[in-house]
């Protein structure tokens, strides 16, 4: 699936979230879709016979009134046909059957709904807006009218715990939505949420207990077929005093991924043996090596009592683990 991102920084949005600076994660708090136009044609060009969507992030899409939805909709009426359909991102309580009729005759095919957090204890320490039983409600909507169902949650909110990271992990294993965003809560400048971390009344998670977080989410979603779709906000945009704290990496996805193919070369490691070799299949050579040997120096800190040896296999499907005879 290929997507063609047109960000909507703060529009619609009926108050400013306790966490977000959408003008430092854009890089702008400007929108005119007609200014995208030509690059809209030029990827629908390129991409002509695969799958793709043009997509509304940011802002709140569905809190603009129908007229607005309808206009963007009729600017990107010609380049919709089988292979190319609309998605956009919302509120759960900002969503309802007019916007979603509306939708489905517009080519709207996927909906992602930033929900952060299932936990009524987390969304009213967020000032979310919302409780659990509406975002519920949305997802179902949704579902019900045959949309695909994207949702996007950020652990390490206010409020977070090991229980509502628990109660949020059943629900959406629960609802089955298409697919997932994991974004672990970020501290930009000029939020609420700097107010309350710089007057200690909060605290953001460790990189390392974001990554466990995200693996553990990742393996249970997979596990039910619920497709991980991104790890960790890259946020190119971003200069080096945006992120006052939180787990912030740009290659955090690739660290989580680092993480679930040591686990998995983990277990293949007999207690036995002292020197092992790791063939490693072209798609994991990053993993492993990438980020100052990330991934290696992951295995060998796990596995300190063993010898390893890494060898790259450029036809290999999968990387394994065997005894190093030599």
């Amino acid at each position: 699936m290929h997507i063609y991102p047109v960000f909507l920084p703060l529009k619609g949005c009926p108050f400013r979230c306790i966490y977000c600076d959408q003008y430092l994660i854009t890089g702008s708090d400007h929108f005119n879709l007609d200014e995208h136009l030509n690059d809209i044609a030029a990827f629908c060009k390129l991409h002509s016979s695969d799958e793709k969507e043009i997509a509304f992030f940011g802002g709140t899409f569905t809190a603009l009134d129908l007229d607005w939805q309808g206009e963007q909709f009729a600017k990107l009426s010609p380049f919709l046909d089988d292979k190319t359909g609309i998605r956009y991102s919302t509120r759960p309580d900002c969503i309802t059957e007019a916007d979603l009729l509306l939708a489905k005759e517009s080519g709207v095919r996927t909906i992602e709904l930033g929900i952060q957090d299932f936990s009524d204890q987390v969304l009213s320490q967020s000032y979310r807006g919302y409780n659990q039983a509406t975002a519920i409600k949305a997802c179902k909507l949704i579902k019900d009218h045959n949309f695909k169902l994207g949702i996007q949650i950020m652990p390490g909110l206010p409020g977070f715990s090991p229980q509502s990271l628990a109660e949020t992990t059943k629900l959406i294993l629960d609802l089955k939505p298409d697919f997932v965003r994991i974004y672990p809560t970020l501290v930009l400048r000029a939020t609420k949420l700097a107010d309350l971390y710089q007057e200690g009344a909060y605290k953001p998670l460790e990189l390392k207990e974001a990554i466990s977080i995200c693996v553990d989410l990742f393996q249970q979603f997979t596990a039910s077929n619920i497709i991980v779709i991104k790890m960790g906000v890259q946020i190119d945009t971003l200069d080096s005093n945006a992120v006052v704290a939180g787990p912030y990496h740009k290659a955090f996805g690739e660290l989580v991924k680092s993480h679930l193919l040591i686990h998995k070369l983990s277990k293949q490691i007999p207690q036995t043996a002292s020197k092992l070799e790791i063939i490693a299949s072209k798609q994991d050579i990053s993993k492993l090596t990438g980020h100052a040997n990330y991934g290696l120096n992951l295995l060998k800190q796990i596995h300190q009592d063993k010898i390893f040896k890494l060898t790259v296999d450029t036809t290999a499907t999968k990387s394994i683990i065997r005894i190093n005879s030599k």
